[in-house]
């Protein structure tokens, strides 16, 4: 079990990147952000991420981020054509 302190420490370690954050935000001249709990698919139930898509559960898509982020992003962001439904 996890000691008061740590759980202490990791407040204030919060508190400090959430206030970075905010400034960096800020002098970028941008209302706010959303960051992701978990990057893919929840894959808990059964060991792989069938359940969470049959269920419309959470699953993330970074492709548009990662593409968003690198050269020549123009050529990487081609609309794709909307994927079949293979769950039955």
């Amino acid at each position: 079990m996890l000691d008061s302190d740590v759980f202490a420490q990791a407040s204030v370690l919060f508190v400090f990147v959430q206030h970075n954050l905010a400034k960096l935000l800020e002098r970028g001249r941008l209302d706010g952000i959303s960051i992701a709990e978990v990057i893919g698919i929840y894959d808990v139930l059964g060991g792989n991420g069938d359940a969470a898509i049959r269920q419309a559960a959470q699953v993330g898509r970074a492709a548009g981020t990662r593409a968003a982020a690198t050269r020549r992003r123009q050529d990487r962001m081609r609309p794709q054509p909307p994927a079949r439904n293979t769950l039955k």
